[in-house]
């Protein structure tokens, strides 16, 4: 019994993706519980679909399986393909880079007889940031953060870490009535979480910034502060069915 899936979407990832994902596998592999991996290819342009055929061809001793989605449509979009063609106990959807390490993990694990989902935070006290963000990212994110919190009530300090861990039970239910694609998606999927009265945990983990990051941060603010008026009319409109 598998149980755990990670889930990676990948957009144009060519550069760090192998590096990266070994990284990620050599974890994994010292664990003595079954796993499985999904790198969802987000319609990329590079060479981020040969790298995962070419990895997983030479380690098929290991359960790691390719999703593919075409066109690009977004990170939301990828992350749900990957939940829900998901077959662990738990799913954990982490990003391509290492910013949020594998062995974090852990800490999330000591919760889950408590909780259905739990979230990294970067923001908590015990958190521990190893590479900071620049400081109009640092802005960007801790206003869209307080902005978020009031409009769409969700009480986390940091809903938008890349580290976020269902059972599958709430990965199934929530990740189906999905409806935002890009980078709003971690706001609605923490919305339905409380819609659908899961319980949901924060905890504290070592997070390190990346300098190649693709983010583009005033983009991608406007990006979520557009998706989350949609997610607000979503709910008043009932448009999620719940």
């Amino acid at each position: 019994m598998i149980l755990i899936s990670i889930i990676i979407p990948c957009y144009n990832e060519e550069r760090r993706l192998q590096k990266n994902l070994q990284i990620k596998i050599d974890y994994l592999k010292k664990q003595k519980y079954d796993w499985e991996m999904i790198l969802v290819n987000d319609g990329s342009t590079d060479d981020t679909r040969k790298i995962i055929t070419d990895y997983i061809a030479k380690n098929k001793n290991l359960n790691i399986r390719l999703v593919d989605v075409k066109p690009n449509q977004g990170k939301g979009n990828a992350v749900k393909a990957g939940m829900l063609s998901a077959r662990g106990s738990w799913q954990l959807f982490t990003d391509a880079d290492n910013s949020t390490p594998m062995p974090e993990i852990e800490k999330l694990f000591v919760y889950k007889n408590e909780f259905d989902i739990i979230i990294a935070s970067r923001y908590l006290a015990q958190s521990k940031i190893a590479q900071k963000q620049t400081l109009m990212r640092r802005f960007i994110s801790r206003a869209g953060n307080l902005f978020i919190r009031f409009f769409l009530g969700l009480n986390f300090l940091d809903t938008q870490c890349g580290f976020k861990l269902f059972t599958a039970e709430s990965a199934k239910k929530i990740f189906s009535k999905c409806l935002i694609k890009r980078w709003g998606f971690d706001l609605e999927i923490l919305t339905l979480g409380k819609k659908l009265n899961f319980k949901i945990k924060e905890v504290a983990v070592t997070w390190s910034d990346t300098s190649d990051s693709k983010l583009r941060p005033v983009k991608a603010a406007s990006q979520v502060f557009g998706e989350a008026i949609k997610i607000k009319y979503n709910i008043l409109t009932n448009k999620y069915q719940i």
